[in-house]
């Protein structure tokens, strides 16, 4: 009867240990199921947001080839009119040397995205 119960016991053990484990990996793959979910709305907002800079950009230049470009190379985060913004106006009319390193960077990058497409033109 003792060996019974211990067989039993031991079964109903491993019987917990797999429905843990169980939960576990489900919980794993809905985490990884909400990531790409995420991931694929960030590259949704991504792709729009491209769209619509490479619009602006074209209805302004006309240049659809430099339009890619530009929009290719911007940084992200920014909008068209921001990018403008950052190309047209003087460092010292950005307080460039007041700005944060990151907005440096930001700077930088504009500018640096600018200068490479133009001399593909």
């Amino acid at each position: 009867m003792c060996v019974v119960l211990l067989v039993v016991l031991s079964l109903l053990m491993t019987s917990l240990s797999a429905f843990a484990q169980t939960l576990e990996q489900q919980e794993r793959n809905k985490a990884v199921e909400k990531a790409f979910r995420d991931l694929d709305r960030a590259k949704s907002y991504f792709e729009s947001a491209s769209k619509e800079a490479k619009f602006q950009c074209i209805a302004s230049i006309g240049d659809e080839r430099f339009c890619e470009c530009i929009v290719r190379n911007m940084p992200g985060g920014i909008n068209f009119v921001d990018y403008v913004g950052l190309v047209s106006q003087s460092k010292q009319e950005l307080r460039y040397h007041s700005t944060s390193i990151d907005e440096r960077r930001l700077i930088d990058t504009a500018r640096l995205a600018r200068e490479t497409c133009a001399k593909r033109r």
